[in-house]
């Protein structure tokens, strides 16, 4: 007979996503994230490229 304990260290870490709402959350989160990520990194490449860069600065 196993202990909770031992059944708990079987535990998979991709369990959390048989939750639809948790699987849906995270995603939203990533995706946002990877949006963020573009645009930051959109803005400071136009910032750079601008010729009055130092003026605005």
């Amino acid at each position: 007979m196993t202990t909770q304990t031992e059944q708990a260290g079987r535990v998979s870490p991709w369990a959390s996503f048989r939750r639809r709402a948790f699987f849906w959350l995270w995603l939203g989160v990533v995706v946002s994230s990877v949006g963020s990520w573009a645009q930051t990194v959109g803005a400071q490449w136009l910032f750079v490229h601008d010729p009055n860069a130092a003026t605005i600065v």
